[in-house]
């Protein structure tokens, strides 16, 4: 083969060194090609730039920017959490702030406020009524989950034990709000409305029994299923024994005078971010705040962690 690339160059065999010369030639010639193709080829395209690093926001920025802080603070004409708040060596800020002083006063404030209006409302009613609470962190305080928990992710298999070891206690001024309100009379009713499941319902039912905030004859709806959402539920007390759902058949239907709950869902459905800043634009105009709504403070978890999704 090399023979034959010598005689197609014109090249005698008797000549090496000539062949030689021709050969470097060619690859001194293919060199300059390529060394001249790379001095006329365009610049690379610069890398882009990276993209500007998003802090996260702690759980103590997400809770005051969501709906039901501003609505705590209209309702309670509070001027807002302290966020000089120094959380005890290993606990976490939200945590902390649920055991301390601030946390008692801004639930008997809202305690006070329902009471307020549910003793005046009650006055009004010609036939049977219902005061509504939620369960979780508005008439049961499950500090001692979080403490546990220490921080970590709520699970549904840890919250399952939890429920089950049924020791909450009563959220403060919660028993005497409800001890109160069963001092209305016979024509007024308690119903508890909880995201708690069906599979909870009876060790939600001795628990909250235990504590004192739970008497046979109340009415309490745990979730059946995602579609069993809690509109579904405050229709299924109003209507009562008139209603086509078998869990209140039992009970007469009522005019719901106050809604009480920590979470925004606890007074109407909201599905979006989007939709809970609207709301948070208008809060201050609504007047249901501490005459119908009555929220309760928790930092501690929320649908505003999911951006109301």
């Amino acid at each position: 083969m090399k023979k034959l690339l010598l005689v197609a160059l014109g090249v005698s065999l008797s000549y090496p060194v000539r062949a030689q010369k021709i050969l470097e030639d060619l690859g001194a010639a293919q060199a300059e090609l390529i060394q001249k193709a790379q001095e006329t080829a365009p610049p690379p395209a610069p890398a882009p730039a990276p993209a500007p690093k998003v802090e996260k926001a702690s759980k103590t920025e997400l809770w005051m920017g969501s709906i039901e802080y501003a609505a705590l603070r209209v309702q309670n004409d509070w001027k807002g959490w302290d966020t000089s708040y120094v959380a005890a060596p290993g606990m976490p800020r939200d945590i902390a702030w649920v055991k301390s002083d601030e946390y008692k006063e801004q639930c008997a404030k809202t305690y006070a406020l329902a009471w307020t209006a549910v003793s005046a409302a009650a006055k009004s009613q010609e036939s049977d009524f219902a005061v509504v609470l939620d369960l979780d962190e508005t008439a049961m305080d499950n500090i001692g989950y979080q403490l546990e928990r220490n921080g970590q992710p709520f699970t549904p298999e840890t919250w399952h034990a939890w429920v089950l070891r049924r020791e909450a206690t009563a959220t403060p001024s919660a028993k005497e709000f409800i001890d109160k309100v069963r001092g209305l009379g016979p024509r007024a009713h308690l119903v508890f409305i909880t995201d708690r499941n069906s599979a909870q319902q009876e060790a939600t039912a001795e628990n909250a029994e235990k504590i004192g905030i739970y008497k046979t004859g109340d009415l309490l709806l745990t979730k059946k299923d995602k579609t069993d959402t809690k509109d579904v539920r405050r229709k299924c007390a109003t209507l009562g024994s008139t209603g086509e759902d078998e869990r209140c058949r039992a009970h007469k239907p009522v005019t719901i005078i106050a809604q009480v709950g920590d979470s925004i869902r606890d007074f109407y459905e909201i599905y979006s971010r989007a939709e809970a800043d609207e709301k948070v634009k208008s809060i201050a105009e609504d007047k249901r705040w501490g005459s119908f709504f009555f929220i309760l403070p928790n930092p501690m978890y929320g649908q505003w962690e999911r951006a109301y999704k």
